[in-house]
């Protein structure tokens, strides 16, 4: 059995080219999109751009962004000094496994900033940080 018949799509308008849209990312993504708070009930609207608080939609509509990515985006979408500061950054090597001076100068400031941490441990995700501070907690309880 192919994947799209095990997959409970909602029967939908076929005129508009949102829905259309929205049909195909049920068998994608679970309701239609990747994260579980993002939308419930009929087709969700699919973000194509966005500038400063602004997001255009697939509808052609123009929206106020009042979530900015559940506030990571405080300064907005595309905000052009952090795209000039994004390409700078790229053009010199975008990730290495080994240390870096501008890993050195971050943690620098962020002990500046936060005068209880003596260290600053960078991971890749929240599972890994939450690793590291049961780690952590483990050998300082012991």
């Amino acid at each position: 059995m192919a994947f799209e018949e095990k997959v409970d799509i909602p029967t939908l308008s076929n005129g508009d080219p949102h829905v259309r849209r929205g049909q195909r990312g049920f068998p994608l993504l679970p309701g239609g999109y990747g994260r579980s708070a993002y939308h419930i009930g009929s087709a969700p609207t699919y973000a194509l751009r966005g500038e400063g608080y602004r997001l255009w939609d697939d509808r052609g509509r123009e929206l106020i962004d009042a979530k900015n990515n559940f506030t990571t985006l405080v300064h907005g979408n595309a905000h052009p000094e952090h795209i000039e500061a994004a390409g700078r950054a790229m053009s010199a090597g975008s990730c290495w496994g080994i240390p870096n001076v501008d890993e050195w100068g971050l943690a620098e400031l962020l002990l500046e900033r936060l005068p209880g941490l003596d260290q600053v441990r960078f991971t890749n995700s929240g599972t890994e940080a939450v690793m590291s501070a049961i780690r952590i907690a483990r050998v300082v309880s012991r």
